[in-house]
């Protein structure tokens, strides 16, 4: 759903793994891409400290956040 664009769906299935299990691996990384997809930075900034802290160790939800300090030091 996310790679052909269906945002709005793609993010509701995310909140219905989300409304089971909140700690669910890379869901709220997920949803930050999301976020970020639609121009929503602080949202999905947001959304990728939740991944933070449910995985510290997920790469991408790193990458985003650096590219995003990256952009707004610009």
């Amino acid at each position: 759903m996310f790679q052909s664009g269906e945002f709005k769906a793609a993010a509701d299935s995310i909140d219905r793994v989300l409304a089971s299990d909140d700690y669910y691996p890379n869901a709220h990384y997920l949803k930050g891409l999301i976020y970020h997809a639609l121009g929503e930075s602080e949202q999905a900034r947001a959304e990728f400290v939740k991944e933070l802290n449910v995985n510290p160790a997920n790469p991408g939800a790193w990458k985003a956040i650096q590219e995003m300090n990256h952009v707004k030091k610009k």
